[in-house]
């Protein structure tokens, strides 16, 4: 079935990026389901960029699967991990993981050794296609949750996910805190402003991961515009494309990144 899903890929796209990154969705979408199979979603949200596009049509391609812990109870990260193994045996997908679950965000590597070359991305026989995943087991409070059935190729998924709001204050959290420039956080930003209507960030749980992370006790999730408006002053816009070209389908759409349309976009 991966073949059959690298073959449609390799009609579909000449840029070797492009089958790649469509063959890493497709397995992140099999993840899902096997976590779904596993009952992780009983205790764990879905989140960030990967969310995003599978759940909400994002219009860019994603690396990782991240994930919020909402209910300690009964969980266990290397058990959902055995599960998980177990369902790319059954599956007969040739992969490994690495994990490690002693600091507060959980976190395994998923590697798959015969998807580069399927794709035409990399001839040497060691090339391995990676998915990491990432578990924060205590993510700031005030999130909100909602449910969403997805399919896939290999069978349906019942997900989880932080509610919208919560995600666009998870992206701003790491627009006004993140030490480095991420291009795919100013792509998401443009996608949360831009729908109609925009998007409300959840102010409170904003609020509280500032003052989790940066010990900024007084500042409060209102006062984000101005916050990215400093980053705008300071942001290489050629470092944001160069970020965000390998990631979107239609690269026409770098033309929207400029400082103009951004401060725009941001407003007052």
């Amino acid at each position: 079935m991966l073949k059959e899903i690298a073959d449609r890929a390799n009609q579909r796209w000449d840029d070797p990026q492009m089958r790649l990154n469509h063959m890493r969705e497709q397995l992140q979408r099999i993840m899902l389901v096997a976590l779904h199979d596993a009952g992780a979603f009983k205790n764990m949200a879905f989140v960030g960029g990967t969310c995003l596009r599978i759940v909400h049509g994002l219009r860019r391609y994603s690396e990782d699967l991240d994930f919020s812990l909402v209910d300690d109870s009964g969980y266990d990260f290397m058990e959902l991990l055995r599960k998980a193994k177990s369902k790319f045996n059954a599956c007969g997908i040739e992969h490994s993981i690495k994990a490690k679950s002693e600091r507060i965000v959980h976190t395994a590597q998923i590697s798959f050794p015969l998807v580069r070359r399927m794709v035409g991305e990399n001839p040497m026989p060691d090339a391995k296609l990676m998915i990491k995943l990432e578990v924060d087991t205590n993510p700031p409070g005030g999130w909100k949750t909602e449910h969403h059935i997805q399919q896939s190729d290999f069978g349906l998924a019942a997900l989880v996910s932080y509610d919208l709001p919560s995600l666009f204050a998870g992206k701003l959290h790491a627009l006004c805190c993140r030490k480095y420039t991420k291009g795919r956080d100013w792509y998401d930003l443009v996608w949360y402003l831009s729908q109609q209507p925009a998007v409300k960030p959840n102010l409170e749980m904003l609020t509280r991961a500032v003052a989790q992370t940066q010990g900024e006790v007084g500042w409060e999730g209102r006062m984000w515009r101005g916050r990215l408006r400093e980053r705008l002053e300071q942001l290489d816009l050629s470092k944001v494309k160069a970020d965000i070209a390998p990631f979107i389908e239609r690269r026409e759409e770098l033309d929207v990144f400029s400082e103009e349309a951004l401060f725009k976009l941001v407003g007052e």
